[in-house]
């Protein structure tokens, strides 16, 4: 299997639960759990029938497995929200919970998904992970059993979504009076507030972009253009593309990434998590992503960061209540799982939760709770322990970023979880510093302007814009993410960019929420403390949590070994079709497959060893060749051409097939196949490592040579 002990123990946890009942539904928070427990299932015990169930599957593999399950052939679907609603199947009559359901309004839901029958009742097992996680899934089991549900966040006023509209009312009408439409907007609850002045500013967008015509105060569509966009724009939920992610040294397709993903946290060089390990992205074009396998985990972002669902501020906060009275039960000498009370928990999530402010407190780090703030120093990382919910620390997380580059001149990275935020700094800085900024920030205010700067310059933003650009009618669907950075000053203080904006303001922070808190602060009820550690003493247990993002779903192998990456990359040149050009007499040329190659390549025609290798495709050599042989007048373009087919015979005539291995490379041309042979390679891995070394290079500057 792969995994470690603890891990085998759930797997085998959940197998028992899911024998031991007729149809099991097992939820997780993403598409990559549910892809890995299901395999890991299915590793552990084939016989058992189970299957996955999320949104990257095809419709038909959706709709086979849900037939299964209905039928009672497959036992157990591991799923994710794409089986939270619109499902009716009787015979399930267990949802299990694959870590914390991060919501009281999901885990209702997904347990609501079993016990259908008449004489049966819903019934639902968390399994949790970690400390964190098993607090987290008893404090929202127990506001699921008390009905304390969240309250529903909705947009409010979104420009995009009245544009569309009044261009529906337009052509639904065909003539409709400015006034009228501004009433009609009014009585919905949504646009109860809406102001005469924004109403004004999408119809003169609308007016401005052809798809309304304006005739006194007469509104009118126009037909040409109206229609389209109201068809094409009837979904206000983003059409994300996907990107192919390909390993460079094999070419293998390893997943796909979501769009957003590759917008926010995608660059050459970051770390992330897909398909059961870590990558590392080398390069990114316009529909691939290339990688490379990576050891090291450590601080790894999960490719579903995405897909998780925000851990409401209440939860969280509930969450640091509980820490703190278990510490006060320590002080008292007393068991900290005492302190937990009769929460629904079993004695292992207890003895868990309980060893985890043991270990906390042994460290010497105080434990952040519902009543303290951790500003823990690591150096060059800082982690600030906020028991404050996903949202509120996403915003103080990158209102800390924002704050921290200004004064170091630098740019500091940010990452942000329900518990802990931590800081990416471009030298050693001291945690106090962090901590007065904390101070600082609850002493200032005009939060909401600083935010709408910060947003702006986030790639979330950027990726935003597109999407409420393309729901406006202002760009097609064929702009693609490269475009974003442009479209950003393009439609800069425009209606555009206002409702981006409003858009990850409302979706992705809490702006309002972090105001509170910081008013908490700058009143004393909150406390911000510091401990100065350093990363060669080694961060707390709490922080592993934010500094190990990448194994939260517990099922991770092993890195893949070089040996395994260099035989894939050998194979892979081995099976490269190459073009073989005779420079000398320009009357042969072949195509054969890099593996096929004898040491010493000969044209047949007359005998000469100077013989060109290009590409398969290449006509722009074979006609500059023929031109040159026939002493006619070749363009600067052809005596370029001329001059890489002189330079790659040359290295055939000097190295034979082993420049032909070289300059079947991706990317590498004669120019770079010439630095590769002229070095001294102990062995032949050296020179396969110096050619994906190459690969690498090309694939991370191709941008700027495309």
């Amino acid at each position: 299997l792969k995994v470690s002990g603890e891990v085998a123990a759930r797997l085998k946890r959940l197998m028992e639960l899911i024998e031991s009942h007729r149809s099991v539904l097992v939820f997780t928070n993403t598409r990559e759990a549910a892809e890995l427990l299901a395999s890991r299932l299915r590793a552990a015990k084939p016989t058992l029938s189970v299957e996955a169930h999320h949104g990257s599957l095809s419709k038909e593999a959706r709709m086979e497995a849900e037939a299964g399950l209905k039928e009672g052939e497959v036992k157990a679907l591991v799923c994710t929200s794409s089986l939270e609603l619109g499902i009716d199947v009787g015979r399930v009559d267990l949802v299990v919970q694959y870590m914390s359901p991060r919501q009281v309004t999901r885990l209702v839901q997904r347990v609501g998904r079993s016990g259908h029958r008449a004489w049966e009742a819903p019934k639902g097992v968390i399994l949790a992970l970690t400390a964190d996680d098993a607090l987290e899934s008893a404090v929202i089991a127990s506001k699921a059993l008390k009905g304390e549900l969240e309250e529903v966040e909705v947009h409010e006023r979104p420009l995009d979504v009245l544009a569309h509209q009044l261009v529906g009312l337009a052509l639904d009408k065909r003539r409709v009076s400015v006034e009228e439409a501004y009433k009609l907007v009014r009585g919905s609850w949504f646009y109860r507030s809406l102001s005469w002045e924004d109403f004004s500013l999408v119809v003169e967008y609308l007016e401005g972009a052809g798809f309304l015509r304006r005739r006194g105060s007469q509104l009118a569509p126009r037909p040409d253009r109206a229609w389209a966009y109201y068809f094409e724009n009837a979904s206000m939920i983003p059409d994300a593309r996907s990107y192919a992610v390909v390993e460079v040294a094999s070419r293998r397709k390893i997943g796909q990434l979501d769009e957003e993903f590759v917008a926010v946290h995608g660059r050459p060089g970051l770390r992330f998590i897909l398909a059961g390990r870590p990558w590392r992205m080398v390069g990114i074009g316009d529909e691939e992503v290339l990688v490379e396998a990576e050891e090291d985990v450590a601080g790894a972002i999960p490719s579903w960061v995405g897909e998780l669902i925000p851990v409401p501020f209440e939860v969280a906060r509930e969450v640091g209540r509980l820490r703190r009275m278990m510490v006060e039960a320590c002080a008292k000498g007393l068991d900290p799982a005492s302190a937990l009370g009769e929460l629904a928990m079993n004695e292992e999530a207890r003895r868990k939760a309980a060893a985890a402010i043991r270990e906390q407190l042994a460290s010497g780090v105080p434990v952040a709770d519902d009543r303290r703030i951790v500003v823990e120093g690591l150096g060059r990382m800082v982690v600030v322990h906020a028991c404050l919910g996903s949202k509120v620390n996403e915003s103080l997380g990158m209102l800390l970023a924002g704050v921290l580059s200004g004064r170091l001149g630098e740019s500091v990275g940010c990452r942000s979880d329900p518990y802990r935020i931590l800081l990416l700094l471009p030298r050693e800085v001291k945690g106090g510093l962090v901590a007065q900024a904390i101070k600082e920030l609850a002493s200032g205010g005009g939060l909401e302007e600083a935010f709408r700067a910060l947003v702006r310059s986030s790639h979330l933003y950027r990726w935003r814009l597109l999407h409420v650009a393309r729901r406006f009618g202002a760009v097609g669907e064929d702009v693609k993410l490269s475009m974003a950075r442009r479209l950003s000053k393009l439609f800069e203080g425009s209606l555009i960019e206002r409702a981006a904006v409003e858009e990850v303001l409302v979706e992705k922070l809490d702006v309002a929420r972090l105001s509170e808190v910081l008013a908490e602060v700058a009143k004393g009820g909150l406390a911000v403390e510091v401990y100065e550690g350093s990363a060669e003493a080694g961060a707390s247990p709490m922080a592993y949590g934010i500094l190990d993002l990448a194994s939260s779903c517990g099922l991770m192998p092993p890195a893949k070994p070089v040996r395994l990456i260099l035989d894939a990359l050998k194979r892979r040149l081995m099976e490269r079709d190459v073009k073989l050009l005779c420079m000398f007499c320009g009357q042969w040329e072949s195509v054969r497959k890099v593996g096929y190659l004898p040491e010493e390549v000969r044209c047949p025609k007359c005998g000469a060893k100077f013989v060109a290798v290009t590409w398969r495709g290449d006509e722009e050599l074979p006609k500059a060749l023929r031109k040159h042989l026939r002493k006619q007048e070749l363009s600067e373009k052809e005596r370029e051409a001329l001059r890489r087919g002189q330079l790659s015979a040359g290295l055939m005539l000097a190295y034979g097939r082993k420049a032909a291995i070289a300059m079947a490379a991706r990317g590498v041309g004669p120019h770079t196949a010439s630095r590769i042979l002229g070095r001294t390679h102990k062995d032949e891995d050296e020179f396969y490592l110096d050619i994906l070394e190459a690969e690498r290079e090309y694939a991370a500057t191709r941008p700027f040579w495309d």
